[in-house]
């Protein structure tokens, strides 16, 4: 048997000129003999023929002679034993590649994008300490190499969303214009559609506004956005924005005017500011309020006092309140104000009148007529967060909503002058401005075709019969032309011909009677413009119920009001998207991130 090198029992022979290392998985060319794999175990792992790392030495390991021991000058042997981990630690090469280096470098992309980390973090030293802590042999990579690795995973995303647009033809988008830190000028574009009963919602862009923001301008940046994402403008079913008149101009000059829809949740928060600034005598009880809120937020003193009262009260920590300061730019701060003060009054009178340098608190009967007034902002609060949750309304709860928000309002018993001035003027600006939703846009479709509401919020029976009427003609056009049956009756044998190979036992003379005579029937026992009084003599189901999930059911019984239930039931009622997107690029274009150029914060939100 021909003797084997001790090479062997690190090496594993993959064919006659090849070999794979056992200690570091590296393939080897043998090229019929052992030299490359003898200086494969010297130069990269520092291993003898004997398996162990050559530095490795220990002056041990003599005969057992006493003598020889004790004798001076006799040479010791050299002795091999099995490395410490410290030892053969210092022996690996770093993780530069393989699957576990390129997950690692994944993890990171995804820590710096999702928590709007800046590129420069990498080169920190507190965090290369870390990495070297919890995975030695990984080399961290540049800033330049996350901006490429963050490059690549945008665009392997993008085209991933552009796979899902193209399997879908309806979609709204909502948009908004936001400035950052340097005063420039963003145009935010949402997108959203359904996938199934689920409703998929997209960023297509930040882009930044180069030009004055006229209509014209902002039209063309609209076209360039479908133009990037290969969308028809077709395909836009619906626009939902603010009531900025340059941005509605150009929604309406790209998408046609029956397009557009203004942000409901943006038309209440007018509603709100006006009727309060119409009030008589409102701005100035809420002033007194105003003043008391700031002289508390600014005395530590008197802060801890109003703590150590809740604490008396038997309140633990977490369920201490402060005093609420509202915001000038949003009407809901003045709501939370006062709702947080009424709470806090018996405890704040307390405290002010122990300090003679405080505001003057106010009376009882001022006290009274907050509480009417946050009774009377309390609908339109609600509303606010309705249409502004993470699962956004869709179209057809913008007249079912409205109807309870007038409700609520007018069933509110008010005495004081200002409650009535305040009611008055709500429900003036309401009707105002929502007096024709009926017959808006898709407003009153969405809400027939929601099985929730139906034609139970409807004031106007004229207007609910207009709506039902405009389903009908929708449900009409669905009908395939008489001037198709023959042409149908055709191509009816021509599939039944190539369904089996051409042979003759298949071919059925009575194809063309059979085709006339099924539609016939369907014309005479059930016109489809019946199935809209059919679904509308059933019962509603309850509000909490999911609609999509409902017309699952239903899309058996009424499979052509189906297809329109799909566009109509697809459009959101609130432009709130585009305006969290911002929320978003604002976190993007931070102070440690203000150099970010505009096409890589088009490409942030998306990831």
């Amino acid at each position: 048997m021909p003797r084997i090198s001790p090479v062997w029992r690190h090496f594993d022979k993959v064919n006659k000129t090849l070999a794979t290392c056992k200690i570091c998985g590296e393939t080897v060319q043998t090229a019929g003999n052992t030299t490359n794999m003898r200086q494969h175990l010297v130069n990269i792992h520092n291993v003898t023929l004997d398996g162990k790392p050559k530095s490795i030495l220990e002056p041990e390991k003599v005969d057992d002679s006493e003598d020889l021991v004790n004798t001076p000058g006799v040479k010791r042997k050299r002795v091999n034993i099995q490395p410490s981990i410290k030892d053969s630690l210092s022996f690996c090469t770093s993780m530069t590649s393989g699957s576990k280096s390129g997950e690692i470098t994944n993890a990171l992309v995804y820590y710096i994008t999702k928590d709007n980390q800046p590129f420069s973090t990498v080169e920190n030293c507190g965090f290369k300490h870390f990495m070297k802590v919890i995975c030695p042999l990984y080399e961290v990579p540049s800033r330049n190499t996350i901006k490429n690795k963050i490059d690549e995973k945008y665009k392997y995303l993008a085209n991933k969303f552009k796979e899902k647009l193209n399997q879908t033809n309806n979609f709204t988008l909502t948009t908004d214009i936001w400035s950052d830190l340097s005063m420039k000028s963003y145009l935010g574009i949402t997108i959203h559609f359904l996938e199934g009963i689920q409703f998929v919602s997209g960023t297509l862009g930040v882009y930044e506004l180069n030009e004055s923001h006229t209509s014209e301008y902002i039209s063309r940046m609209f076209e360039n956005c479908l133009s990037e994402w290969n969308i028809s403008q077709n395909q836009i079913i619906a626009v939902v924005t603010d009531n900025g008149s340059n941005i509605k101009k150009a929604a309406q000059a790209t998408f046609s005017v029956d397009k557009y829809i203004p942000c409901i949740a943006h038309t209440i928060n007018l509603i709100a500011e006006k009727s309060i600034s119409g009030t008589n005598n409102l701005s100035y009880l809420l002033q007194k309020v105003r003043s008391i809120v700031k002289f508390i937020k600014n005395s530590t003193i008197v802060s801890d006092e109003l703590r150590k009262c809740q604490t008396n009260e038997g309140k633990s920590e977490g369920q201490l309140q402060k005093t609420i300061l509202d915001v000038k730019t949003r009407w809901n701060s003045v709501y939370y104000m006062v709702e947080r003060f009424l709470k806090l009054s018996s405890m704040i009178s307390g405290i002010l009148l122990t300090k003679p340098n405080a505001p003057d608190m106010l009376t009882g009967r001022e006290l009274n007529d907050l509480k009417g007034i946050c009774a009377l902002l309390h609908p339109l609060e609600n509303l606010t967060t309705k249409m502004s949750g993470e699962k956004y309304a869709v179209n057809s709860t913008d007249i079912p909503l409205l109807n309870c928000v007038k409700s609520a309002t007018e069933s509110i018993i008010v005495e004081s002058d200002i409650c009535i001035d305040l009611q008055k003027n709500i429900l003036s600006e309401i009707h105002r401005r929502f007096k024709d939703i009926e017959k808006f846009n898709d407003f009153p479709l969405a809400t027939l075709l929601d099985p929730r509401f139906k034609n139970v919020h409807f004031k106007n029976p004229v207007n609910c019969q207009a709506a039902i009427d405009g389903i009908k003609n929708m449900l009409q056009l669905q009908l395939p032309q008489p001037s198709n049956l023959e042409d149908q009756a055709s191509t009816s044998h021509a599939e039944q011909v190539d369904s089996n190979n051409g042979k003759k036992d298949s071919f059925d003379l009575w194809a063309y009677h059979s085709a006339i005579a099924t539609s016939q029937i369907q014309r005479r026992t059930q016109p489809i413009s019946q199935e809209i009084y059919e679904y509308l003599q059933k019962p509603v189901v309850p509000v909490n119920s999911n609609p999509l999930e409902v017309w699952e059911v239903l899309k058996t019984m009424h499979p052509n009001l189906y297809t329109i239930v799909k566009e109509k039931l697809s459009i959101i009622a609130t432009s709130v998207p585009s305006e969290r997107l911002f929320s978003k690029a604002g976190a993007t274009i931070s102070k440690s991130r203000n150099r970010l150029i505009a096409i890589t914060v088009n490409k942030k939100p998306t990831l």
